[in-house]
């Protein structure tokens, strides 16, 4: 059984696996970038961060296993001075593997690893990963543009209808009710007064003239 045995073997010994991922390390931090096959940039990428966390630490003991794997005074003062204190702010992650293409010859499957430098920035989606739940954002907007423009058209003729019938319901109840008690009042009250006076005045005159 494989307990405690992680890691790719490589098909070879144990002192020129560690010497090949070591070469692979150095390459990558002097030129920052490096192609080689998916599976020895995975391997390699667990020692590379180890030394860069070397380089966070910045004290005597961590400078001496640097130099351990990276065996170059001047790059383990580059990794101390410039490559470490980008990484500041990050608890891991200072490494990236991308695929890249297929090795002619073998069809090994190579990518490339790189330093990670700063923040990671989003790349803007193309026309061809653009997904249906985002084209259907983008049509939503435009049927409440037409709903929009409809309703303003058909709004005002409710509302002319509206009043018209308003109008003449209140003008019909104002016919009916006012001369109705208009009417009453004057007819009623005002003709007892005037026949009754003239009427005494006319029998007063006939009673006169006689004598």
């Amino acid at each position: 059984m494989r307990h405690n045995k992680k890691g790719k073997k490589f098909g070879r010994e144990a002192d020129h696996r560690k010497a090949m991922l070591r070469n692979l390390v150095i390459s990558l931090l002097t030129h920052g970038r490096i192609e080689t096959t998916i599976t020895k940039a995975k391997e390699m990428r667990s020692l590379a961060e180890r030394v860069i966390t070397y380089g966070k630490q910045g004290d005597l003991h961590n400078k001496r296993l640097a130099f351990s794997v990276l065996s170059n005074h001047k790059l383990v003062k580059k990794l101390f001075d410039e490559i470490a204190p980008k990484y500041t702010d990050r608890d891991g992650g200072y490494t990236r593997v991308l695929k890249t293409r297929m090795r002619r010859g073998d069809c090994a499957p190579m990518a490339i690893i790189e330093l990670v430098e700063g923040e990671i920035t989003k790349k803007e989606p193309s026309v061809q990963n653009i997904t249906a739940s985002e084209l259907a954002k983008d049509v939503k907007p435009k049927e409440k543009i037409v709903k929009a423009t409809e309703t303003p058209t058909n709004e005002p003729e409710a509302v002319e209808t509206e009043v018209i019938t308003e109008t003449e319901t209140v003008t019909e109840e104002a016919v009916v009710n006012e001369p109705e008690t208009v009417t009453e009042e004057v007819v009623v009250n005002e003709p007892e007064t005037t026949a009754s006076e003239p009427e005494v005045e006319e029998v007063k005159d006939d009673e006169e003239k006689p004598e």
